[in-house]
């Protein structure tokens, strides 16, 4: 076995709320510095942009690609994404598009093509600004928080007469990066393709 060494100018997008973010909704309990922090905030916006299909936020340059598209007559693609803010070239099999339209869904028109599968690669802007979507950095949040509260997954601690109970993300489960239906609910919106 060999290890592969992740690629050169690999972006690491940034999580979908801040430290800060959390010091405030504790009112100071878990610190900004806390060293664990870093790690939930990236692991609870990974959940949520697995979730929903795509990276969400922020506003990214990118080319999706579409193989194997089946072409003939007018092309009418829905590239991968849940907010398309421009659309810069659409290529197929590498050559240049002079007329294309598209919509804020991700749907992109162009033709006529030929007979015959085709690879679609689609020059875009997309995603929300972070501003724009507070939703996802309060349910990044609230998951880190949950998580901090319980990291070893303790329900319950007892001392004589004394006890503290921990919030659950199921029953009889503390701790751990679970997005909960009510978060569900609210990333149902920014799911590529909606609800399921």
């Amino acid at each position: 076995m060999e290890l592969v060494e992740e690629p050169e100018g690999l972006v690491i997008l940034p999580p979908l709320a801040k430290g800060e973010q959390i010091e405030a909704w504790t009112e100071g309990e878990v610190a900004t510095d806390d060293p664990r922090l870093g790690l939930l905030l990236a692991g609870a916006s990974a959940a949520v942009r697995n979730y929903c299909g795509w990276h969400v936020a922020p506003v990214v340059r990118d080319t999706l690609t579409v193989t194997d598209h089946y072409g003939g007559g007018q092309l009418d693609l829905l590239v991968p994404t849940g907010h398309l803010r421009d659309v810069t070239a659409v290529r197929v099999d590498g050559r240049p598009v002079e007329r294309y339209a598209w919509d804020a869904t991700g749907a992109v028109w162009a033709g006529p093509l030929s007979s015959g599968p085709h690879r679609v690669e689609v020059d875009v802007e997309h995603g929300w600004h972070l501003s724009e979507v507070p939703a996802l950095a309060s349910i990044v949040v609230q998951v880190s928080v949950v998580a901090l509260s319980s990291p070893k997954g303790a329900t319950r601690e007892q001392a004589g007469q004394v006890s503290v109970s921990w919030a659950q993300t199921a029953i009889g489960v503390s701790g751990g990066l679970t997005l909960l239906e009510r978060d569900l609910a609210v990333l149902d919106g920014y799911r590529i393709g909606g609800a399921p």
